[in-house]
């Protein structure tokens, strides 16, 4: 019996010594999310040609913004549990819970470029530390898109991270504030080069860095229980794959070797890239 009361006592101290360290990380993300950021969004020329709209739908398609914010952009929640939390993608639409009707350009500028929402405070889950790197040109069209967007009537709940993902975040496991890492004094690059297929697959590659780092190197797992990120360069995948091969991966998600890509690739989002694109992003990372 005196063994079992310790026992009791050990793990009472133990459930003691988890709550507090869990308060501790939830009122210390909290903070981070709470902070307010002073960044003067650009304001760019509002363009509405069906050229622009055109280009901003592809971009919006490779960009992966319909894999959290829904086929018809019209929002959707992608997560809804207690460890992870309630983690949803806003209705980018006029519709009702969506955007208003008066959403100025700044504040598209200010999701994309600086991770920030309208009034200033960080967005989660957000590409935006891939997105910030996107030419004028290139924010310009995926904005005149969004501005043609029929309304969707569809009102979301707010996200809200849940016990296991606070934690990791608290514990620099998982990047969910991509506003804390952005230059937010860089300058805007006013157009894509593409004046060969390295410096174009360089900039393309930018949506690929959340996963597999700026070097394409890839790493340990995103998270827990995820299998490792894989090595993208010349000593990588890419390296043993042809070009045509890369092109069917990207475009089906099943390697050569005939296994399914881990199932958190963006496939919806890399089988839309155009064949320039796939060479520009394949001689890149051969090239590593």
């Amino acid at each position: 019996m005196k063994i079992l009361r310790v026992l009791a006592l050990v793990v009472g101290a133990l459930v003691v010594a988890i709550a507090i360290f869990y308060m501790y990380a939830s009122y210390k993300v909290d903070q981070r999310l709470r902070r307010w950021y002073d960044v003067q969004a650009e304001s760019l020329p509002v363009l509405s040609d069906s050229a622009s709209v055109a280009k901003g739908s592809h971009l919006v398609d490779i960009k992966g913004c319909r894999d959290c914010h829904g086929d018809n952009l019209g929002g959707k929640v992608f997560n809804d549990d207690f460890l992870l939390g309630t983690l949803a993608g806003p209705n980018l639409t006029r519709g009702k819970g969506g955007v208003p009707d008066d959403y100025p350009t700044t504040n598209w500028v200010k999701a994309v470029r600086h991770g920030l929402d309208s009034a200033g405070f960080p967005l989660m889950v957000m590409p935006s530390l891939e997105t910030s790197k996107m030419s004028q040109d290139d924010i310009q069209a995926m904005i005149a898109y969004l501005n043609s967007l029929p309304p969707v009537d569809n009102t979301l709940p707010k996200s809200k991270l849940g016990i296991l993902i606070k934690t990791m975040v608290h514990l620099g496991k998982i990047d969910l504030i991509p506003a804390e890492q952005i230059d937010h004094d860089a300058a805007l690059v006013p157009s894509v080069d593409t004046s060969s297929p390295e410096k174009y697959g360089q900039y393309l590659s930018a949506m690929c860095t959340g996963c597999h780092h700026a070097d394409m190197k890839g790493g340990d797992p995103m998270a827990p229980g995820f299998p490792p990120v894989p090595d993208l360069t010349a000593t990588g995948a890419t390296g043993r794959w042809t070009k045509e091969q890369f092109y069917a991966v990207l475009r089906t998600g099943n390697t050569p070797e005939g296994r399914a890509l881990d199932p958190n690739m963006p496939i919806q989002m890399t089988r839309n890239y155009t064949d320039e694109e796939l060479n520009a992003l394949y001689t890149f990372l051969r090239s590593l």
